[in-house]
């Protein structure tokens, strides 16, 4: 199975972004996420919600890249949560960021 670095250096290589860029989008520091890609540092679950907010990919799907297991969403569940993704501002994905930071915190 690919490792989250090789995973993550992949997913930079298909939407042809820097580090940098990766950051900027995922509101994450650029420092982050060159820790993540070298392996030194384990990505958390705000870690991927912000990887998943970059290129609205689905949260599930980066949290098991992460090996972090997470609850099962069904697909039309899943479907929808996407579609409202999208529809977002970048001021409400950085506030709903904020809601997925306090609610892992309370775990």
């Amino acid at each position: 199975m690919e490792t989250f670095p090789d995973w993550l250096a992949t997913q930079l290589k298909i939407h042809g972004w820097s580090q940098s860029e990766l950051a900027r989008r995922s509101h994450l520091s650029q420092a982050t996420i060159s820790r993540l890609i070298r392996g030194v540092s384990e990505p958390g679950s705000e870690a991927c919600a912000g990887i998943a907010l970059a290129p609205n990919l689905p949260l599930a799907e980066v949290l098991q890249h992460a090996g972090i297991s997470t609850p099962k969403l069904n697909q039309s569940t899943q479907a929808r949560f996407n579609a409202y993704l999208g529809h977002l501002t970048q001021d409400d994905l950085e506030a709903l960021l904020h809601i997925v930071r306090q609610m892992s915190r309370n775990k």
